[in-house]
Parts: structure tokens; sequence; C-alpha cells
């Protein structure tokens, strides 16, 4: 029995209220008119043989409707169907662009006792394609007869019942409410395209939509210079083609381009990553690109503000302070309602007091505060909501979907150094973007909501779809907690959230979102894409033509005399040329007669003089000529001639055929084209292939026909010693070439037929030598008809492509004939001599799986050629090969005070290298120039004030050193770059190596030991760290460094980046706890004194009182679960080929 009857129903709305008030759709939207609607239906048992039955018609928000029972159903299942009737959209008068919202309730109601009842919800799109809705299976029909509950009555009473319609109609504020958009034309509706998904680069999809409509960004991705390169590897080419596209294209923009420039495969674009990880990626890769162009400098004016980490002592006048850049900021969204209480926390002091004092230089241990304050904030602000966090309790990441607003307008004046209590609008933030993460940590989906003019209109871009919103759906749906719908009264969990947020500056916004304009795009762009896509609607319509026709190649006698390998020509190996054979296009439904009229004008022969034989291939995969074509009915088709192997196949079909002319000896002595059957029915037409045994090749090359194969081969010799232009007597070799690797020798004295030569059959054949000591002399220099063939097999034709991008220095593609037993260095002496390059500097590259070829000069062709493949790329280095592959890449990070990774970078160095040799490598990579003096020491030089100003350290140039110095910097600026001493460097950074997350070992400049002599199949880090101050400035030599390390539980589930951690003579365990806080990379609320462990020499851990001072231990461990969420999401990292 339902709890919440239903009150009289006719007049009192307040029920629909009641009933269909807390639905998901009523919370954003306006509605235009409501009304209850009561049809009653008496004599039921008489409506039941009915097959459908109307009501009368009602109006509700200016629309005309009808209810629609059908009593036993719409397939007559006994079940019966209710639905609501358009009868506007089934005028057959109405527009096809006429529609209405509705949200409905429909109910089967007791005529006397409305409290006896079962009713159903729906929400439809009426248009005139879909002009009724409703619920195909309601109710059985006998079940209307049952008692309900415990009243003792049914549905239907004295043969009556009541239909009763709750309808509310509402107001399309975006124009595409419940919308079917399995139709629907984005670029037409909106004026926008989507960018399809790969399979998860939805990710990408969504951060690409929210930059193209920053002009400054797509015009600055625009100036760089891409005219010479290709999308395949280019990014910035890629990239420029994909923001093109979505300017001018009418349907969603394919981004495999943009993926494979960024050295991705397949698996890749099935990978999910993290929207912020990907940001930096791609800005990054960017940002090297721009430099030295016009675009230089442009991201950073986009989206870099400044932040000043400090420390200011209470009771004295002490500050320590460093500013950084940054280009996005991170907010919390665990225990912060809105985006103003987490930049509130963000910025929140904490005071370091008790034993937690600070240690200033000159003053000792103070009290101080310790904060983060804002310098400035850039045009364009992006804030990564922190979703996703590591749950200590369960050991694992997980999504956190707590209810957290933002504002479409946000003042930033208080997170500014020196605010004044005056919230100036210079720093109001208009909201631009809003990306969304639905889903949990393990998979999900990605979307973007944009405002890509300066006015409340909002778009949704979901991949391939772009369509309006409203406010509502980009702020309430996205603010995530608890859902709004209610669901048996139970209230659910919402995973779908705001990830991203992009606000741009009020005073600039109008200037960021401008309109674009096409003299911004560089106009090889467009003409190459225009060029690119005639080219692709050409080949469709060739593709559509070929579909609908034959083409028909025919082999002529011309085309046999020049094959100098198997079968007639070669149209599918690798070992010989292909053979070009002129084709013949015509449509399937063209008759025969129209096709030989075709053959006849193009070879000018009379139908009469020559005939035409199917070539297919044989069960041995040979490619012979079969059987001659005959067609009783000219008028017959094509396509019921040639017709496919396979009865489904509707594409073009290829045929080959063999045109055989006429002899005109036979014309002359039969007065007939060919020898007439009748006369000869044991005829057979063969192929003749003479070999040249000195001259080692085939010279003759033609079609016999062989009278009657009933006689014996010998029979026919005299006339192959004419054909060979030999003596007629001269003694031959036969042999049938069967297939490539079986080339028979005949017994000249068996019958043709007994040899079971058939047409189409080829008969090699040689001069015989006599064994006598004479021709003995000769063989050395002779070869015969088995052994070309079996050259030929190992033989195989190699197209080099060169992968220049330079088109003024691009070199044609070169065919060189290899063998299988041809060596790297013999193939690259051949391509060097064929194009005056020196063969040392190729590197060589496989075409199918693009691994480069190792320089192993005395490999076989077959040892790095797959045999199916004829391909190979290739590129001129600068150094030779050799020594090219002795260069290895060593990626060495940045890191910051806590040890997270700030910058990573990559150093090439050569694999029998020096520890020194890395160790200037390092400061090179760095940005820094280091120059030994007469007395052997290093000084250090900054190429750029800009490359050292933003240091976390302050560098000062060390004026003494001057003089001593400039010879040594004028001969380092090649580039005339102005050099800056700044020698306190080297005192104040630290490189070191780790293994298997602990330290190896400090890189120092006067090392010389090879970096070879590391530990083999492990894997080695490099990190460049800041010395922290306390440790500078100490004299003593007498502490000693130990590894720092974290684990997990056990000592020997390492985990994290370690670092070197002096130890302090006397120190106290409590002190040193403290200190060793200060570096490890944690938030200081998840610091937990009770993890700390020391670790002696026999890998056991130690912990001791605060008051203890510890001896004999190697290392410090730090007891917590890896956390890192590429760990947990994916075992391979993010990476953009530079």
């Amino acid at each position: 029995m339902n709890k919440d009857p239903i009150p009289i129903l006719p007049k009192d709305t307040s029920y629909l209220d009641k009933e269909l008030g807390s639905g998901c759709y009523y919370k954003n939207v306006e509605i235009l008119d409501k009304k209850v609607y009561t049809w009653t239906i008496p004599q039921w048992s008489v409506a039941l043989d009915r097959e459908k039955l109307f009501s009368k018609t009602f109006e509700v928000g200016g629309c005309k409707w009808k209810l629609l029972l059908f009593p036993k159903g719409v397939t007559r299942n006994n079940i019966v169907s209710v639905f609501l009737y358009s009868v506007n959209a089934n005028d057959e008068n109405c527009p096809q662009s006429w529609y209405a919202c509705s949200h409905f309730g429909l109910a089967l109601a007791n005529p006397y006792e409305k409290k006896i009842f079962i009713k159903k919800e729906a929400h439809h799109r009426f248009t005139t394609k879909e002009n009724d809705w409703g619920f195909q299976q309601f109710i059985k029909t006998n079940d209307l007869y049952k008692v309900r509950g415990n009243t003792g009555k049914s549905l239907i009473e004295n043969d009556t019942l009541s239909v009763i319609a709750y309808i509310r109609v509402i107001k399309d504020t975006t124009g595409v409410l419940w919308y079917d958009f399995s139709e629907w034309d984005s670029k037409k509706r909106t004026g926008y395209v989507g960018l399809k998904n790969q399979g998860a680069t939805c990710y990408m999809n969504s951060l690409l939509q929210s930059l193209y409509f920053i002009k400054e960004y797509r015009k600055a991705t625009f100036e760089i210079p891409t005219e010479k390169e290709q999308p395949c590897n280019s990014v910035p080419l890629a990239l420029q083609r994909v923001f093109y596209n979505l300017q001018h294209s009418n349907s969603s923009v394919d981004t495999r381009e943009l993926t494979n420039s960024f050295g991705w495969d397949t698996v890749e674009s099935f990978m999910q990553h993290d929207i912020q990880e990907f940001n930096r990626v791609l800005q990054d890769n960017l940002e090297d690109k721009m430099k030295k162009t016009k675009a230089e400098g442009a991201i950073s004016n986009i989206f870099k503000g400044k932040m000043k980490s400090y420390i200011k002592c209470i009771n004295v006048d002490y500050t320590s302070s460093r500013v950084e850049d940054y280009y996005d900021i991170q907010l919390n969204v665990k225990g912060c309602k809105n985006v103003i209480q987490s930049f509130d926390e963000y910025i929140d002091v904490e005071t370091l007091e008790g034993e937690n004092k600070y240690m200033a230089e000159g003053y000792g241990l103070q009290d101080a505060q310790k904060g983060v304050i804002f310098q400035s904030f850039p045009p364009v602000l992006q804030l990564h909501l922190k979703r996703f966090e590591y749950d200590f309790e369960h050991d694992a990441m997980v999504k956190n979907n707590d209810r957290f607003e933002y504002p479409e307008i946000l003042n930033l004046s208080k997170y500014l150094e020196n605010y004044n209590n005056e919230d100036l609008p210079e720093n109001d933030y208009i909201l631009y973007g809003v990306l969304v993460h639905s889903g949990d940590i393990n998979s999900g989906h990605y979307c973007a909501f944009i405002r890509p003019k300066n006015n409340d209109k909002w778009y949704k871009f979901d991949d391939d779809n772009v369509f309006p919103v409203s406010s509502y759906d980009v702020f309430e749906e996205n603010f995530g907690g608890k859902s709004i719908y209610k669901s048996n009264s139970n209230i659910t969990n919402r995973y779908t959230n705001a990830y991203m947020l992009i606000y741009i500056r009020k005073s600039e916004i109008d200037t960021i979102l401008a309109p674009f304009s096409e003299d911004d795009i560089p106009k090889h762009i467009g003409e190459r894409i225009t060029k690119e896509q005639e080219e692709l609607k050409k080949r469709k319509e060739q593709l559509e033509n070929e579909r609908k026709s034959l083409i028909i190649h025919i082999l002529t006698d011309e085309i046999i005399s020049h094959h100098p390998g198997f079968d007639l020509c070669n149209i599918n190996h690798s070992y010989l040329p292909l053979t070009t054979i002129p084709g013949i296009q015509i449509l399937k439904t063209a008759t025969f007669k129209e096709f030989i009229d075709k053959v006849q004008s193009k070879y000018r022969y009379s139908k009469n003089h020559f005939r035409l034989w199917e070539i297919n291939y044989r069960p041995n995969e040979t490619f012979r000529v079969s059987k001659v074509v005959q067609c009783q009915d000219e008028n017959k088709k094509m396509e019921e001639i040639f017709k496919p192997n396979n009865e489904y196949y509707h594409g073009p079909i290829i045929k080959y055929l063999y045109m055989e002319i006429a002899d005109p000896n036979n014309l002359k002595s039969y007065n007939e084209p060919f020898l007439p059957l009748e006369l000869y029915p044991n005829q057979c037409l063969v192929f003749l292939k003479y070999f040249d045994i000195h001259k080692k090749k085939l010279t003759i090359i033609q079609k016999f026909t062989i009278e009657d194969i009933e006689k014996p081969l010998i029979h026919y010799v005299p006339l192959f010693n004419e054909i060979a232009d030999l003596p007629v007597n001269t003694s031959l070799n036969i042999y049938e070439e069967t297939y490539p690797s079986m080339i028979d020798l005949l017994n000249q004295n068996h019958s043709l037929k007994k040899l079971e030569i058939v047409d189409g059959d080829i008969l090699c054949f040689e001069k015989k030598y006599s064994d006598n000591q004479e021709n003995k002399k000769h063989t050395k220099n002779q070869m015969i008809i088995p052994q070309y063939f079996d050259k030929l097999l190992n033989q195989k034709i190699v197209t080099f492509i060169n992968l220049s991008q330079d088109e003024e220095t691009k070199i044609d593609d070169v065919h060189l004939t290899l063998y299988s037993d041809t060596t790297y260095k013999e193939m690259s002496e051949m391509l060097g001599d064929r194009i005056q390059q020196d063969p040392e500097n190729f590197q060589f590259i496989t075409y199918s799986t693009h691994q480069q070829i190792r320089y192993l000069p005395n490999n076989p062709l077959d040892k790095f050629l797959e045999p199916n493949e004829n391909v190979l790329f290739y590129t001129i280095l600068s150094i030779p090969l050799k020594e090219y592959e002795n260069i290895i890449i060593i990626p060495v990070d940045e890191l910051t005070a806590k040890h997270q990774i700030k910058k990573s970078h990559n150093v090439m160095i050569y694999s029998d290298a020096t520890y020194r040799d890395l160790y200037e490598s390092i400061y090179k990579e760095l940005g820094y120039e280091l120059l030994r003096d007469a007395h052997g020491n290093y000084h250090c030089y900054a190429r750029k004030p800009s490359d050292y100003e933003s240091k976390e350290l302050d560098i000062k140039s060390k004026g003494k050193e001057e003089d001593e110095e400039e010879e040594d910097e004028e001969e380092e600026d090649d580039d005339d770059d102005s050099f800056i001493s700044c020698d306190e460097v080297l005192m104040t950074k630290r490189i070191y190596c780790t293994c298997e997350n602990r330290v190896l070992t400090i890189i120092k400049p006067d090392d010389y030991m090879s970096i070879r002599n590391h530990p083999r199949d492990v894997k080695i880090n490099y990190y460049v760290e800041d010395i922290p101050l306390t440790e500078q400035n100490k004299k003593s030599e007498s502490n000693k460094l130990v590894s720092a390390v974290y684990f997990d539980k056990i000592i020997e589930n390492l985990h994290g980046i370690p670092f070197p951690f002096e130890i302090n003579e006397n120190e106290t365990y409590g002190d040193l706890k403290k200190r060793l806080f200060k570096n490890i990379s944690l938030s200081n609320k998840e610091l937990n004194e009770e993890n700390v462990y020391l670790v002696n020499k026999d890998s056991q851990l130690l912990q001791y009182d605060d008051d203890d001072v510890p001896d004999e231990y190697v290392a410090i461990g730090y007891d917590c679960p890896d956390r890192t969420l590429m760990h947990f999401l994916s075992d391979k990292g993010l990476k953009i080929n530079s």
C-alpha cells in the first residue's frame, strides 16, 4: 500500500508538486505550465476489443495533448500500454523545428477511490519525429482486476477505469533539453566542433579545447616556425593543425596526428593521464620550441605568476624568503567548502615555536612565522583541485567527491603581498572554463565547460560533441557532494565534479577571448591542409569510381620480354622491381563488347588478331596464364564474366589478362589467326626463357605454341635452338619453372603430356656443355639456370627513404639491389656511393617498427631486415654512427628543498665518460658554463641574467674575479651571450646519484671514475639539490653524509627519492628528526616522529629517546606508504617527444 496516497486529483495540482517536484529535472528549470487531466474510460470490457483508445484533446503550456491507451498492449501481449500524445507534433502542418519539453506522470486509478492507483513518470522532448512517449508495459491487463492491498478493490470498478495525467511543460533555456544527440551537428548548432576520442584521450581533448579559445595562446602557437616540418614528428605543427581544423572544420577533429608527434603508440592513447601532468609536459615542450622565435615568452606572459615563500622571525629583524614562478595553483578540496576557503588555507601562516623554532643566521633559534604569499597572478589563472589524494587508512589513492563550490567572479586581492584591505578591481577574475572528471580513481571521463566569449553563454565540450548548457549545469552540477537526485528517498554520492578551474582577469578578458584573425595563421598551414583535403577528396572519388569498376591489367609480349625473374611478371615480390602493367578501367556494368572496343583502341589491333587469356594464381602461388577468355554474348556485363571469388565483396575487381597476338604464318597456312583447334586438338601455349650461361642472364622470353603435347620434348629442341639463334643440333638443358625454389630438369625423351606440361607453363633452356677438360676451364665463369634463380630468390630490392625535413637537403628515395648475405657495411657503402655521403654517418631505421638498427658492420641483411620488408628509413648524422651510439641520455631531476622534482632534464654524454664529464655536462644543462683557471680550479658563469636570477638562491657576481676570468669568458662567448660570474653556485648545489632508492655517490668535479662503473641491470637516477644553508656555512670537514630513504613497513620496500643527509656531531635524536623533517617530501600534517628510524650496517631499524645521541648508523629511514599517483594509476609516466 502506498504510504503517500493521492488526494482528489482533477482539481488539486498540489499533489503534482508533492509527487513530482522532487524529481531530478526541476532544480534548474522554469515550469511554463502544469496541469492534471483525468480521463475516465467506461465499459472497459468493450474497450478491450479495440486496438487503441484516445482521450479528448486538452491543453497545457500552449500545446495540445491527448492520452493514448492500448488495452491489450502495442504488441497485443495483454500488457496495457499508455502514452502521452502530442496533437501538435502529429499535425501535418506542424513545422519540422517544433518541439515541446514535458515531464509527466501517468496513473491508472480506481474511478471512485483515488487512493487506489499505480503510477509511472517520464520526461521527453516531443518533436515531429517522436510525437508520443510513455510506457509500453504499464500493467498486465489481468492485474487491473486484482484486489490491491487490503482495500478489497481493484483498479477497475463497475467496468470503469480512470487514467490520470500529471503534466508539466518545461522551458528549454539551452535549446537542447532532453535532445536526441544522435543527429546533432555541433558546428551548425553552436559554431564549434569537438575532438575525437582515440580511446582514453578525453583528458587531452578537454585541455586542448580550453587552450584553443585563448587568443594569445593560439596566436603564439601559430608563431612557432613549422614550414619545413612534418606533423608526424613536430608537436608545434601538429598542434597548429589541430587548432586550424577546430576553426575551419565542419565536423569533429582527429587528434591522432598530434599524439603521433608526441611519440605515443596506440597503447598510450588508451591510457588516461592526469590533466595537470599533461598540461605541464605540453607547455614545457612548446616553451622550448618557442625559444628564439616571435612566440618566446608567450606562455609565461599568459599563465605565469609569482609567489613568495617566507620565514619571518617574530622577535628579531630577520626574514628569509624565496620567490618562485608558478603556472598553476593546486588547491585543497578536503576540509574546504569553496575556492575562497582553499585560498585562505593556502596562505595560512604557520608559527614555528617551542621545539620547532627556526634557526636564523646570526640570531640562533627564533620564534618565526612561515607561509606563502602571492606577488602576482597571471592573466589566465589555472586552479587544479586536489580531488585525488592518498588515504592512509586504506593505503590507496582515492578520489575526493566532497562538495566544493567556486564563484563566477573571484577577487584575489587579499592573497597578494602588501594587501591593504581593499579589493581592487584589477584583481577580479571571471570563470572561463571548468574541466570536469566523472568516475573514480581507476576510470573515468573528462569533459570541459567553456565560455568561449565574454558573455553568459556556456558550452559543454564532450569529445566529438559540443552543445549549449545552462549556468546551473556549469556550477551546481559540478560542485560535487551528495546528489540532489532522490531515488527511493535515498541521497547518493555524486562522482562528477570540477577538477580544474580556469579564470581570466576581468580587465583583460575581452583581449584574451578576442576573435581570432585569419592573418594570424601562417599561410602554409591552411594551404597544406587544403591541398591534403583536395587530394583526399580526389582519392575518395577515385576509390568510389574504382568500387564500381573493373581494373583489367593486360600483359603483353613486350612486357614479358623484359622480365628477368620468376613467372612472366612481378606484381608482389620484393626480389625485383614491380612490373608496370597498363590497365583499363571500365564499369562493372559495361558490356564485353565495350571492353573489347577499348582494348582495340588502346593497342591498335582488330579483335580478330588477338585473344585474351586469364592470368591466375595457381595453388603453388605462381602467377600463370590459365585459359582463354570466351564470351559468346558480347552484350554480357563485365561483372558477370569476371566475378570476384567472394560473393559478398563489393569493391573494385582487379584482373590480369595476357594478350596473345596472332601469328602471321597461321594466317597464311590456315587463314585463321591461331592454330585451329580441330586440326590441333593437343596444342598447348607455353612460354620459353633462354638463359645465356656466359652473360648469366635471361636473354629471350617469349610465347611458344606446342602443336602436339603427345610428342617428346626433344622433338621441339631444333625449334628452341632456332629461337635462341643457336645451331640446330645444339644440346640443351631444359627445365620447368615450377615455382621459385623448384626448377626441375626435364627428361627430353618424355612427351610433354607425360611431363604434365599445360597451358601457361614456363620452360627454361640453356646450352649444355660436355664434361671434357676444355669445357671445365670455362665453367668457373658460367652460371646455370638453377643457380640464377637461386640467386634471385635471395635478392631483394630495398628502398631507402631519407627522413630529413629540410626540403633543400631532402634526398630522393634510393632503390638498391641487395642479397640476404649483404652486410651492413656493404649496404652502407652502396648507399653512400649512390648519394655521395659518408657511409659511416648513416643511421638506419626499420620501416614497420621504427627501431634504430645497431651498427654491426658484419651483420648480414637477413639479420636486421624482416623477410617481408623492403623499405628502410635513414638519417645522415653529423658524426659517425659508432660514435653516436656511444652517446647516452641521462635523465637528471632538479629537486626542491623538500626533495620533490622541480624540473627534469636530459643530459647527453658519451657512455665512457667520467663523473667529472657528467658534472660539467649537468651544470651546462642547468644553464651554467664551467671553466678551469690556470690552477685547475672551476669557475662558474651564467649565460643570461634571467637564467640565474630565477634560481632559488640570490647569486651575486664576484667583482674581484672579473679580470682573471675575462679572457676565458671571451673564448666561450661564441654566440655573443653576456656571461656573468656566479661561483657561489658551485657551493650551493650538490649532484648525487641513487641506485634502487638509495644514495649511491656524490658526483664531484675531481672524480675521474667512469660512469660505467655503477651497478649493472639496476635503475640509476641523478639529482641536483640545493645544499641547505646551515650545511653551506659549516667549515668543519668532520661531519659526514648518510642516505635518507623512504620505506614501506620494512626497509627492503624502498620508494621515493632518497637524499644525502649530513650527520652533526653530538646531535640528539630529537634534533635530528626536526632537521630531517625540513627535507622530507611530505606535508607537515603528514609527518610523524614515530616513523623515523636509524638503519645500522646490518639493515636493522633502530629508534632512540629524543635526548640520546645515536651513533653507528649508516642511513636514516622514514616509514610511509608509496603514495605516488602514477604508482597507482600507471607504471608508465607521461612523455612527449622533444
